[in-house]
C-alpha cells in the first residue's frame, strides 16, 4: 500500500507529518517501538527540512509491504540541495558533551534508527527516504 500527501512548509509542523504517518500505518499492526522510531526520525527529518532548506512544501509518502513488517517513508521537498548522508558531520563521542560541535547528531540518529537510509536528487527535489 502506497500513501501520499503534500504539505506547505508555511502550515505544517513536525507533528501534522507524524500524524498523516501514524493513521497511515494504524490497520496493519505496527509494534510501539516502529512508532517510536518512525516519530524521532520523522521529527528530525522534517525539521531539517522546515529550518535549513527553504522549501515550499514537503512530499510524504509511506509504503507498508503487507507481508514484511517493513515501512518506507520518502520525504521529497523542493529546498536547497543537501545531502544529510554525505555533508552532515558524525557527532565526535571522543569530545566531552560541551566541547562537540552542534549538529550532526539528529542525522545520526536516524542513520542508527532506521533499517536503511537513502538520498537522491531528482528534478530539483531532494528525496530522503527512510526504511524501517
Amino acid at each position: 500500500m502506497i500513501i501520499k500527501k503534500r504539505f506547505k512548509t508555511e502550515e505544517i509542523t513536525s507533528e501534522s507529518i507524524l500524524d498523516f504517518i501514524s493513521t497511515s500505518v494504524e490497520d496493519f499492526g505496527i509494534s510501539e517501538t516502529t512508532i517510536v522510531r518512525l516519530s524521532v526520525c520523522t521529527d528530525e527529518i522534517v525539521s531539517n527540512i522546515l529550518n535549513h532548506s527553504h522549501a515550499k512544501y514537503i512530499d510524504v509518502t509511506v509504503e507498508v509491504e503487507h507481508n514484511v513488517p517493513t515501512i518506507s517513508v520518502s520525504f521529497t521537498d523542493d529546498g536547497e540541495p543537501f545531502n544529510p548522508l554525505i555533508e552532515a558531520e558524525e557527532p565526535d563521542f571522543s569530545q566531552p558533551l560541551d566541547e562537540r560541535k552542534e549538529g550532526g547528531m539528529g542525522v545520526y540518529m536516524v542513520k542508527k534508527m532506521a533499517r536503511n537510509v537513502t538520498y537522491s536528487r531528482n528534478d530539483r527535489q531532494n528525496i530522503f527516504t527512510i526504511c524501517i
